[in-house]
């Protein structure tokens, strides 16, 4: 049957022509971005959990830089070491010398000027070796240290992209004047509480907390107050023979606790070079699965575009041919 107040034909094929168009536009809105996903209409689920995705690849790939800078940080930690070992191992030489019932006292002064320049020589390289303007051998930030008397400065790398994904590194102080000022107030305390001759446990002053003799003179590292003489507030020297074999006793202390220290600037930087290979594995794998959610598959789209276009000029066909019927009709009347 023909109508005139309703060209159904028409209609249909419009409708069919204006959701073609909303296809046709979606394909190459997905050709044109590589995604998708480019609203929450596309998929609202598939959005929400690509969005999860993209921060959790960030946090990982920014966790692994950080483990790449704690790396580097060591290696300045552990490079600084190394150099107060090998100054170390010059100073036990140096007190073996003096040790020799052959040298006079005038010759251990000689022997001394040496000794104490590389004191003080260890001194200024473990208050000045920085990294990112940080001290890392003095031990004396208070906002990194968790540890007073044994001088410890703390430090937390973030590996991972949440909050507990933490992992502390150690790194004890090489200060010797801090250790020997600590010791040489006139009661025989040293400035932080300490008195290195009371066999028990003491309060260490303003850090609030307590150590025991043993760690008070830092027995077990090779740091801070195994550079302390024989007398309360003096440091170690190779004036006499007396006090250079003290001084021997000492330094093997003291380049036992270098050596240490290596092995753990070594044990930490392994650790966190796996920790980052590991970082970057994860966040690839998390980064291919955030693709299949979020990305387009381009043989599908252009598929689809293809598909659109042809449907689109077939629909327009369609919907001229239903206008043209209709003057076939008006032709009835001439």
């Amino acid at each position: 049957m023909s109508v005139i107040n309703t060209n159904i034909s028409a209609t249909l094929a419009a409708n069919a022509i204006r959701r073609n168009d909303r296809a046709m536009e979606t394909a190459m809105e997905r050709l044109s971005t590589g995604l998708r996903i480019n609203s929450a209409k596309d998929d609202a689920a598939g959005l929400a959990v690509s969005t999860r995705m993209a921060a959790v690849v960030s946090g990982l790939q920014m966790a692994s830089k950080n483990a790449n800078d704690a790396i580097s940080m060591l290696e300045v930690a552990e490079g600084a070491t190394l150099e107060i070992n090998n100054m170390l191992i010059r100073m036990r030489e140096l007190a073996v010398q003096s040790a020799s019932g052959t040298y006079s006292d005038t010759d251990r002064e000689a022997l001394n000027l040496e000794f104490g320049a590389l004191i003080e020589e260890i001194d200024r390289i473990a208050k000045n070796t920085t990294w990112n303007t940080m001290s890392i051998l003095d031990g004396g930030d208070a906002t990194r240290v968790t540890s007073a008397a044994a001088q410890i400065t703390s430090l937390n790398i973030q590996l991972g992209p949440d909050a507990s994904q933490v992992m502390t590194l150690e790194l004890k102080s090489w200060v010797p004047s801090t250790a020997i000022d600590a010791q040489s107030d006139s009661a025989g305390a040293g400035a932080n509480g300490v008195d290195p001759s009371v066999d028990s446990t003491t309060n260490v002053g303003a850090f609030d907390s307590t150590v025991t003799t043993e760690r008070a003179n830092n027995t077990a590292f090779g740091g801070g107050s195994l550079f302390y003489g024989t007398a309360p507030g003096t440091a170690i020297d190779i004036k006499n023979s007396a006090n250079s074999s003290h001084a021997i006793t000492q330094l093997d202390k003291a380049i036992l606790g270098a050596s240490n220290e290596r092995a753990r600037y070594g044990a930490y930087m392994s650790r966190l070079e796996h920790s980052s290979d590991n970082l970057l594995n994860v966040a690839q794998n998390t980064d291919q699965s955030r693709s299949r959610i979020e990305d387009a598959d381009y043989a599908i789209e252009t598929s689809e575009l293809a598909r659109t276009q042809i449907i689109s000029q077939a629909a327009t066909a369609m919907l001229a041919q239903a206008n043209q019927a209709k003057q076939n009709v008006l032709s009835l009347l001439q």
